[in-house]
C-alpha cells in the first residue's frame, strides 16, 4: 500500500503531506494558480555512464505491467534516459487526471513519475498525461540534449554550445540542492560532470565567497562532482564558512574526496577474539600490555570483571559480580575501583582479589545502568541520580543528596571536581568533606568536561550553547551558539587545545583559548564515537569505519576500512596498539580486536 501525499501548491511552491492508510486519489481544496509542481524527495543525479540498453527494455516493460510501478519508476528516473519519455506518459495516464489548478492529493509514485520527466527533458509539461503527450509530440524530434538547453534557455540561462564560462557559473549557482525548480539543479549536475574540472574549479573559486549562502552552498555540491585535487584548498575554506551547515557540508564533501586520493592504511590486526555473547567493554588499561574488562551483561553471559593480558590475550583473573559493570574502572596504588548496576562499589586489587563492596544506596533503580567514577582529592566521586557520592578508599560512604536528578557527567579539574544539576546549575567541589557548592553559570547543562585551567559545559536546548569558564575563578572565557540538533548534544571530549562537542549525528569543534569554531561535520551515526589520542582523533563514520583524523581540522588522515558482520563499538590506545570493543551482529558474539597503529600515525599520537 502506498502513502497518500497530500500535496499544496500556491504561488509556485511545492508542500507534500504524508497521509498513512490511503491508496485511492483524493480531492482537496483549490489553493492560488499553480506555476510548477516539484517532486516531494530528490532523487539521486545520474552516473556518467548509463546501463546498458537491455536493462532499458526491462524497465520499460515491468511499467507497462500491472501494479504499481513505483520502484520502476525510480530506477528509470536515476537512469534518465530520452527513450522512457512515452513509457513514462502511459505511466501517468493509467494513474488519471488531477486539477489543473489547486490543491490535489495522490499516491507518491505520481510525483516520481513527474520527477522523472522533468528530469529527464528539463521541462514541466503539467500535472497530466495529455499536457505531456502534446509536448512530446512538439518535440519527440529533438535530442535530449537540445532538451535540456532549450529548458535552460527558457528560464534566462546564458546558454553556449560549447559551455563558455557565463553558462558554467549559471550551472554552478544552479547546484543548490535547494535550487527551483529542482529539474533544473539536476541537468546543471549533469551538464557540469562533462566540463573540465578545473574550468569548474576555476569558476567556482569566486563563487565560494559569495555573500550570497546559496551561492556558496551550489559551490561545494558543484565541486562534489569533479575530480582532481584542484578543488580541495577551496572545501577548506568553504568549511570555515560562518554559516555552520555549509561548513559541515564542505567538509563532509572535502573528506569523501580525500578518501579518494588517501592510500588504504591497512589495520593490521594482532588478534580478533570473542569473549562473551553480549557485553564486552574495557574498564581501565592498566599498562601498555594488561586491560580491566567488564564481561556480559548478565542476561545470556555471568557477570564478571577481569584482568586480559595483550600479549597472551588471555584472562589473566576474574573477579565475579552480581551485576553488569558498564561504567569505567579507576586505580589508586595497587587497587582498582568501580560500580556496577546494582549501585554497589566494589574495590579490589589489581590482581584480581577482593578487598570491600559497599552499596551506594538501598534504592538503587536497577532499571538503568550503573555510573561512573572519578579519583580526585584522594576520594571516589559518583554521580546518580539525585545524589553524589563521596568514597573514601577504604569504603567510607558519604551521600549528598540534591534534591534534584545530577548529571552524569562528572569531571577532575586542576584542583576541584565539577559536576552539574542535569538541566541545572554547575556543582563545585572545593572540599570533599563539604556538599557542592552551586554556581550559575547562565546555562541549563546537559554536559561538562574540563582539562588544564578550563571547564566547558554545554546546555540543553532548544537553544543550544557551548561555554568555557576559567577553572578557578569561574569567569566565563566565552561562549557560542550551536546548531539546533534534534537528538541533543551527548557529551563533550577536551584536549589541551581543542573541545569536542558530540551529537547523534554530528560533531563540532572549538579552540579553547579562544572560542572559535575549527570545524564541523555531520558525517556521523546515532552511536559513533570520536576519541582524541594526541594530535589526532579515531573516529567510526556512517558506514561504521575506523578512520583517524587531524583533531583540529576534521580531516580525513587515514583511511582504516570496513569490518564485515560487526561494528567498533568503543576504542581506547593502549601503547602502540588500538584496542577495539567489537559489537558483532553475525552471531559470533561481542569481542576485541587488537590493531597495530601504523608507522605513519604514531607520530600523530604524541602528546601536543
Amino acid at each position: 500500500m502506498r502513502k497518500l501525499l497530500t500535496v499544496l501548491v500556491a504561488s509556485g511552491v511545492f508542500f507534500a503531506v504524508e497521509v498513512a492508510g490511503h491508496s485511492d486519489l483524493v480531492a482537496v481544496a483549490a489553493a492560488q494558480q499553480v506555476t510548477t509542481i516539484e517532486p516531494h524527495d530528490l532523487q539521486p543525479v545520474p552516473d556518467r555512464q548509463p546501463p546498458t540498453s537491455e536493462r532499458l527494455v526491462q524497465l520499460h516493460k515491468a511499467l507497462a505491467s500491472s501494479g504499481d510501478p513505483h520502484d520502476v519508476i525510480l530506477e528509470i528516473g536515476w537512469i534518465g534516459d530520452a527513450s522512457s519519455v512515452p513509457f513514462l506518459i502511459d505511466a501517468l495516464a493509467k494513474q488519471g487526471n488531477v486539477p489543473r489548478q489547486g490543491l490535489y492529493a495522490s499516491i507518491d509514485t505520481r510525483f516520481h513519475t513527474l520527477d522523472a520527466l522533468q528530469s529527464i527533458t528539463n521541462h514541466d509539461a503539467g500535472r497530466n498525461a495529455e499536457d505531456w503527450r502534446q509536448w512530446y509530440e512538439k518535440n519527440k524530434d529533438k535530442t535530449q540534449e537540445q532538451w535540456i538547453k532549450d529548458g535552460f534557455v527558457e528560464h534566462g540561462f546564458p546558454v553556449s554550445d560549447p559551455p563558455d564560462d557565463a553558462f558554467v557559473t549559471a550551472l554552478i549557482k544552479a547546484s543548490n540542492p535547494k535550487y527551483q525548480p529542482r529539474y533544473h539543479q539536476v541537468n546543471a549536475l549533469r551538464i557540469l560532470r562533462t566540463i573540465p574540472s578545473d574550468n569548474v574549479v576555476r569558476l567556482a573559486k569566486p563563487l565560494s565567497v559569495s555573500k550570497e549562502s546559496a551561492t556558496r552552498r551550489a559551490t561545494i555540491v558543484a565541486l562534489e562532482i569533479v575530480d582532481g585535487t584542484g578543488r580541495l584548498q577551496v572545501l577548506r575554506d568553504l568549511a570555515k564558512d560562518s554559516d555552520v551547515d555549509i561548513a559541515e557540508s564542505a567538509l563532509r564533501t572535502l573528506n569523501e574526496a580525500l578518501r579518494s586520493t588517501l592510500p588504504m592504511i591497512s589495520a593490521e590486526t594482532v588478534w580478533d577474539i570473542r569473549l562473551a555473547k553480549a557485553g564486552v567493554h574495557v574498564l581501565n588499561v592498566l599498562d601498555d600490555h594488561s586491560v580491566v574488562l567488564a564481561i556480559g551483561y548478565g542476561i545470556v553471559d555471568k557477570t564478571r570483571v577481569v584482568g586480559f593480558d595483550l600479549s597472551s590475550h588471555k584472562i589473566i583473573w576474574t573477579y565475579p559480580t552480581t551485576e553488569a559493570v558498564r561504567g569505567n574502572a579507576v586505580r589508586i596504588g595497587d587497587r582498582l575501583y568501580f560500580v556496577d548496576d546494582d549501585r554497589v562499589v566494589h574495590c579490589i586489587s589489581v590482581g584480581g582479589k577482593p578487598v570491600w563492596a559497599k552499596p551506594l544506596t538501598s534504592n538503587p533503580n536497577r532499571g538503568t545502568s550503573g555510573p561512573s567514577i572519578v579519583a580526585a582529592s584522594g576520594r571516589l566521586f559518583v554521580p546518580d541520580e539525585k545524589s553524589l557520592y563521596v568514597v573514601t578508599p577504604d569504603g567510607q560512604v558519604q551521600t549528598y543528596s540534591m534534591g534534584e536528578y545530577v548529571s552524569r557527567d562528572l569531571v577532575k579539574g586542576r584542583r576541584r571536581v565539577f559536576s552539574a544539576i542535569s538541566n541545572g546549575p554547575l556543582l563545585v567541589f572545593d572540599d570533599p568533606t563539604q556538599p557542592p557548592t552551586r554556581v550559575n553559570t547562565g546555562l541549563k547543562i546537559a554536559h561538562l568536561s574540563a582539562f588544564g585551567d578550563v571547564v566547558c559545559v554545554v546546555s540543553f536546548g532548544p537553544t543550544y550553547q557551548l561555554q568555557c569558564l576559567e577553572q578557578q575563578t569561574l569567569r566565563e572565557l566565552w561562549r557560542a551558539d550551536l546548531p539546533n540538533e534534534t537528538g541533543a548534544y551527548n557529551g563533550l571530549e577536551q584536549d589541551g587545545e581543542n573541545i569536542y562537542i558530540l551529537a547523534q549525528g554530528r560533531s563540532l569543534a572549538f579552540n579553547v583559548a579562544t572560542g572559535s569554531r575549527l570545524w564541523a561535520t555531520d558525517e556521523f551515526t546515532s552511536f559513533a564515537f570520536f576519541k582524541t589520542f594526541g594530535r589526532t582523533a579515531l573516529t567510526r563514520n556512517s558506514d561504521f569505519d575506523l578512520e583517524w583524523r587531524d583533531s583540529s581540522s576534521g580531516e580525513a588522515v587515514g583511511v582504516w576500512g570496513k569490518r564485515d558482520g560487526g561494528f567498533a563499538s568503543n576504542v581506547v590506545v593502549a601503547g602502540e596498539n588500538v584496542l577495539v570493543e567489537i559489537s558483532d551482529s553475525n552471531g559470533r558474539g561481542d569481542g576485541l580486536l587488537l590493531l597495530r597503529v601504523p608507522d605513519a600515525l604514531k607520530q600523530r599520537l604524541s602528546v601536543r
